[in-house]
């Protein structure tokens, strides 16, 4: 399944579906057509009873980026916590607007020590990622972390926002791990976000940028 040059690789093992987004070079972004694949992708996964969890990650250093205050992104992000089965983002190293949104709509967070994670930059006080964070760790707390820009994960969860924190090269097992320990959502999700989201061009997201920060040791954050 491609989006603009972006293959979405689907692998199942025990019930756990594996949905890596293969950048395959590019910068990493989640674009409305990008999202609305996603979106399209679980409510098919959401009809398959065998599908006991899904964990979705990236390659490479990139987990995703893109603007999180696209239409098109929050139809995902709902339908990400409506979703009846476990849902784990396995993040790595680049995280941010629409990669941060991504992230914390999954139900548990595996990131990597390395990793760089922050909202959409310049976007003031709209955008998805802003909402779920204020919502995770209140509107005061996620202010003053919104404000600080990109942070790492040790200081995300300092912040209160739940995740486990893990070496990069073991992310993928962590986060699959997790996926098959964790418990399904209670009750079955009957509605779902329409399938067509509103037509909306989408701007070019903004770069990137890398940040050397290495991490040896696990940290686990709070428990959602």
């Amino acid at each position: 399944m491609t989006a603009r040059g972006v293959n979405l690789a689907v692998s199942r093992d025990e019930g756990v579906v594996t949905v890596a987004l293969d950048w395959s070079g590019h910068a990493g972004p989640i674009d409305a057509r990008l999202a609305d694949r996603l979106t399209d992708l679980l409510i098919e996964l959401a009809t398959d009873p065998a599908v006991r969890a899904v964990v979705i990650t990236g390659t490479g250093d990139v987990f995703a980026t893109g603007r999180d205050d696209l239409p098109e992104v929050a139809r995902l992000v709902a339908v990400l916590q409506a979703v009846p089965f476990v849902t784990v983002a396995a993040v790595q190293r680049v995280c941010i607007g629409a990669g941060l949104a991504l992230a914390l709509a999954c139900r548990h967070r595996v990131i990597a020590g390395d990793a760089v994670l922050c909202a959409t930059p310049g976007t003031g006080s709209r955008g998805t990622a802003r909402a779920l964070v204020y919502d995770e760790i209140g509107p005061d707390a996620g202010q003053r972390m919104l404000g600080l820009g990109a942070v790492e994960p040790a200081a995300l969860v300092a912040w209160g926002v739940a995740a486990t924190i893990v070496p990069g090269h073991l992310l993928l097992a962590r986060a699959q791990e997790t996926a098959l320990r964790g418990t399904p959502p209670a009750g079955i999700c009957t509605t779902m976000p329409p399938r067509k989201a509103p037509s909306r061009r989408a701007t070019a997201p903004r770069n990137v940028w890398p940040i050397e920060q290495p991490f040896d040791s696990t940290i686990s954050g709070g428990v959602r």
